[in-house]
């Protein structure tokens, strides 16, 4: 009897391992269905997406974020994977014999069925990733590569957060010389959401005049020293002056002298 006990238990646990292994053989055609449905369900997310990007970037100076366009460029590695896995499974389908359970290698099913799961898991955490609050970052990133653009003047607008998008790093600016090579005078007002024209510091050589008027949220300007040189005046009230972070005293001291306290809200001319 104690000889008994553990070869039932052995035969047990070989006959619960073979059982396991045989769902993922004979279940094989249904869950390769299961992951075509959601391939299509996935695409169809992937083009709402898409579409909803494309009108935010053409209507409202946007840029995608960048949780869109990684989900996205996901999605597009993942439905390769899931058609190279789809065409391998009906291969194998065809294959079979005597029945619906007996493929002519269980091994080659066993491992083929174990890949489809994981791919149908992977693709339903990409479909519940897949619902964006917001598809694109308010920012006028596309002016800057407007070579002809004198005078920039944004006025009124209650979402912008951002003129150039964080993403545009000092390499890419450093190799790009027409970005903003014309710009002479820049006009904000009441925007009030406003942080950032620009995460790194630029050059702006042709920059004259720039005049700021209701933008709190604006707490330091992306000048260098090369921008002092050039620059005429900065306009804005005094209390946002004050407020004005720098990268040092030095700095803050070339543009001070620069500085015109302005009341009344007029454009630059």
């Amino acid at each position: 009897m104690d000889c008994v006990s553990p070869i039932l238990d052995v035969v047990t646990r070989l006959w619960d391992c073979t059982a396991n292994r045989a769902v993922y053989i004979c279940d094989l055609q249904d869950n390769l269905n299961s992951l075509r449905d959601l391939k299509l369900e996935l695409e169809n997310i992937s083009k709402d997406v898409e579409t909803k990007a494309d009108v935010a970037e053409q209507q409202q100076y946007s840029a995608r974020t960048n949780q869109v366009k990684g989900w996205l460029l996901s999605v597009q590695l993942k439905l390769k994977e899931v058609d190279d896995i789809l065409q391998k499974g009906e291969e194998e389908i065809q294959q079979k014999c005597l029945g619906s359970c007996c493929p002519r290698h269980c091994c080659t099913s066993y491992r083929l069925g174990k890949q489809v799961i994981k791919k149908i898991d992977a693709v339903k955490e990409l479909i519940n990733k897949g619902h964006f609050d917001v598809v694109a970052d308010k920012n006028l990133t596309r002016v800057m590569y407007t070579p002809q653009l004198r005078f920039l003047c944004v006025m009124e607008c209650e979402s912008l957060e951002e003129i150039i998008a964080c993403e545009f790093g000092s390499s890419e600016i450093e190799e790009d010389v027409e970005i903003f090579s014309n710009l002479k005078a820049v006009y904000f007002r009441d925007v009030p959401k406003l942080k950032s024209i620009c995460r790194r510091a630029m050059p702006f050589s042709s920059l004259r005049d720039i005049i700021v008027l209701d933008c709190p949220s604006l707490t330091k300007l992306p000048f260098t020293a090369e921008t002092a040189k050039s620059i005429k005046g900065i306009g804005g009230d005094r209390h946002w002056w004050d407020n004005l972070e720098w990268e040092d005293e030095a700095m803050k001291h070339s543009f001070t002298s620069k500085f015109q306290q302005i009341s009344v809200p007029l454009p630059p001319t």
